[in-house]
């Protein structure tokens, strides 16, 4: 993969494209993309094989094809996958038929990446590394190297990738090859900046920038330039970005043979538009669209670049509210990419297109349009594109007083912005991450630097006082002992403020990470309820007597939720604050059970579960009754939420060895192995636990373990998926006789 490819690689025989190879598609592209035209999706797949290539490729290539794309290109994809030309057979580098097989087995691999096979690419990788470390042949071990790095980007495993290409980029610093380096530099910033990491990938973009500037390779300054221009837009520093448009753009227009003017206006009208300068945007799209118009025979990059062009022509005239010409633009923006084949481009299109005609009171056909934004939103698996058409598909329904049918359009765009949320959380923290891992460097070479300097500085002191070789010597032995010393009390100064700043770095994402469950499960039951009040207080007058009763049983189940919530939150608080102080006093552990039953009862009820207790006599124990009825209800909750109707709970307790024991047991849907490590942890997001759709916060159970072990207790789950949960708590327990009360 060249890291400043200026022109897509066409897919020569046919415009037909296989939906489910999408993302491979768009993967590899983009990598290939690292010059300016970073929206180029474009593959080829006509590869010739030479001739001892793997036999079972040209099966698998012409099996898949004939799937593909059909009987009537059949013939041109079979030619392109299997076609063995003499005048691209090559003499691979290195010396004997090892050298020569590694090679092959490289080039076998880029066929099977390019026909997105990755998994068959890796091993070609593998085994062509290993005949490269044993021959000691750098060329090999750089190109199975880069195989590597290519598979697993198109995967989506960006930090293997980068693994991969660091190790690339020493073996190129080995060899001063600076123009490779400068292209390894590249490609490591473009896997950062898909992993959401763009400091990261701007300093390896710099890097690069300042090689290919050293070297005056003009294709390259510009290619890295582009990609430092869209850092700086997604940063939101628009002004930076098009200073690097520009000078991009005229380095390209005055020495490289290929002109894309029209790509560097719209990024730059882009930029404008997001600076709030729509006059300027509108005229660099005028310009754009302009020289687009105007090519004979557009290829796949000159019309998605087309495609964003006109769509956001159409977004800033409909912000405008002139709504004809928008209307008009999307319509060409919809064409244009109908004719590309990339359902993500159709999806963007549609869903702005549905939402307009909706505000403009079009119901019928924005929900035409909305619709088919929804199937491909759904099978692209985009959960922005699902967030935007399930929030237009809502109020389309709404409008139309399909309210059932709004409410559960709405669920799904909750959903989907959780999604997004969860994503863009994500990617935060990595940032995170990786800033204080990279100060954490830099601080270490700093010490290091000042360390070197004083060592410099006492050899230069030595060399100029050769005179006095005793006076010196004393005073170098007395000033290294001090050095040493105060080196020591460095050292583990340095080592102190390490652990703490580690320990408080673990601390903040566990606070981070908490209070975002919080307030992603507080926000859903919020804005539920506020949803449907809405609905009820819009449409009373037109509501039947059953759609009222299903609005209200929707607001008591939501707010059910929501006081359940507060509650725990509550609780939780007054823990961290010190202000759970255990009271010990007589407790009797059936009157515990009961009222915890008792407090649970409307949500069995609702559930038409029945609660079954199972107590072994009466006795008396020393404890926290507020305590227990606190953990007790909190698992009478959960059993609850995760049993089916009409099942069965039971609940008891039992004395024995001078500890108290309670039990809740259901016959829900129960929890696997290794989901069961991951209870009563605050650092695991619960959303990754089962496959209910009832989950909570997981806040419930990090409440009982933490009141527990204010009086001695335990906590802790048996389970068979599918078969049920039992939860037990233990407390100690001084047995009372009833004679002594």
């Amino acid at each position: 993969m060249n890291g400043k490819v200026l022109n897509a690689l066409k897919y020569q025989t046919s415009k037909v494209y296989y939906f489910s190879f999408k993302k491979s598609v768009k993967k590899i592209s983009q990598f290939h993309r690292n010059s300016y035209f970073k929206d180029n999706k474009s593959i080829r797949v006509h590869d010739t094989i030479i001739s001892y290539f793997h036999p079972a490729m040209k099966l698998v290539s012409v099996i898949s094809f004939m799937l593909i794309l059909g009987t009537k290109t059949l013939y041109g994809a079979f030619y392109e996958v299997t076609s063995v030309k003499t005048d691209t057979m090559q003499e691979f580098p290195g010396s004997g038929a090892t050298a020569r097989e590694a090679h092959t087995l490289c080039h076998t691999g880029s066929i099977y990446y390019r026909n997105f096979n990755f998994d068959e690419g890796l091993k070609c990788a593998g085994e062509a590394l290993a005949i490269g470390i044993s021959l000691k042949d750098t060329a090999v071990i750089i190109r199975a190297l880069r195989l590597f790095a290519d598979n697993y980007y198109a995967m989506g495993q960006y930090e293997k990738s980068t693994e991969y290409f660091l190790e690339e980029l020493a073996c190129h610093e080995k060899s001063h090859d600076i123009k490779k380096i400068a292209e390894v530099y590249c490609n490591i910033g473009v896997n950062y900046e898909e992993r959401g990491l763009l400091e990261r990938g701007m300093y390896y973009y710099l890097e690069a920038l300042k090689i290919y500037e050293q070297v005056d390779d003009k294709e390259g300054i510009v290619a890295t330039l582009s990609n430092l221009a869209y850092v700086y837009r997604s940063q939101g520093n628009n002004t930076e970005a098009i200073a690097y448009f520009k000078r991009a753009s005229e380095i390209e227009q005055e020495y490289l043979p290929v002109k894309k003017k029209y790509y560097f206006m719209a990024n730059i009208a882009e930029a404008y538009k997001n600076m709030g300068r729509i006059d300027t945007a509108i005229e660099h799209l005028a310009r754009a669209d302009s020289i687009l118009k105007n090519i004979e025979n557009p290829d796949d990059e000159d019309l998605l670049i087309w495609i964003d062009v006109a769509k956001t022509q159409a977004d800033i005239y409909n912000e405008l509210g002139n709504t004809g010409k928008a209307y008009t633009k999307y319509l060409e923006a919809l064409t244009l990419s109908r004719k590309t084949g990339y359902p993500e481009k159709e999806g963007r299109v549609v869903a702005a297109l549905g939402t307009m005609l909706m505000k403009t009171g079009d119901l019928v056909q924005a929900r035409y349009y909305l619709d088919e934004g929804r199937r491909i939103a759904e099978e692209t698996g985009s959960f922005y594109l699902k967030k935007d058409v399930y929030q237009a598909l809502s109020d389309v329904a709404g409008r139309q007083k399909a309210y059932r049918e709004a409410w559960e359009y709405h669920q799904l765009y909750s959903a989907a912005s959780d999604s997004v949320i969860n994503l863009e959380s994500a990617a935060q923290l990595a940032n995170m991450q990786v800033k204080y891992e990279t100060e954490k460097k830099e601080d270490q070479i700093q010490l290091l630097t000042q360390e070197n300097e004083i060592r410099e500085l006492r050899l230069q002191k030595s060399e100029s006082q050769k005179l006095y070789m005793a006076l010196t010597a004393l005073l170098l032995l007395l000033l290294t002992g001090l050095t040493l010393n105060r080196y020591r009390l460095k050292k583990k100064s340095a080592t102190l403020l390490a652990a703490k700043n580690t320990e408080l770095s673990i601390l903040n994402a566990t606070k981070d990470k908490f209070f975002a469950i919080i307030a992603h499960d507080l926000k859903n039951p919020v804005s539920a309820f506020h949803n449907i009040a809405g609905q009820i207080d819009r449409y009373f007058d037109s509501l039947s007597a059953d759609e009222l009763k299903y609005y209200i049983r929707e607001l008591s189940s939501t707010s059910s939720g929501l006081l359940a919530m507060l509650k725990n939150l509550l609780e939780w608080s007054k823990s961290q604050r010190g202000q759970i102080n255990p009271l010990l006093t007589e407790v009797s552990p059936a009157a515990v059970i009961e009222k915890a039953i008792e407090e649970t009862g409307n949500l069995s009820r609702a559930s038409n579960i029945s609660v079954v207790t199972k107590t072994s006599g009466s006795h008396l124990i020393l404890s926290d009754e507020n305590i227990l009825v606190t953990v007790l209800r909190n698992l009478l909750t959960n059993a609850i939420k995760f049993s089916p109707e009409k099942s069965k709970i039971t609940i008891g307790s039992e004395l024995s060895n001078g500890q108290l024991f309670f039990s809740v047991a259901d016959q829900g849907i129960g929890i696997s192995d290794e989901d069961m490590k991951k209870l009563f942890r605050i650092d695991v997001d619960t959303k990754t636990i089962g496959r209910s759709s009832n989950k909570g916060a997981g806040l419930g159970l990090i409440i009982c373990q933490e009141f527990l072990q204010k009086i001695g207790g335990k906590i802790w789950a048996e389970s068979d998926a599918g078969k049920g949960s039992t939860f037990y708590i233990s407390v100690p327990a001084k047995k009372i006789d009833q004679t002594e009360t």
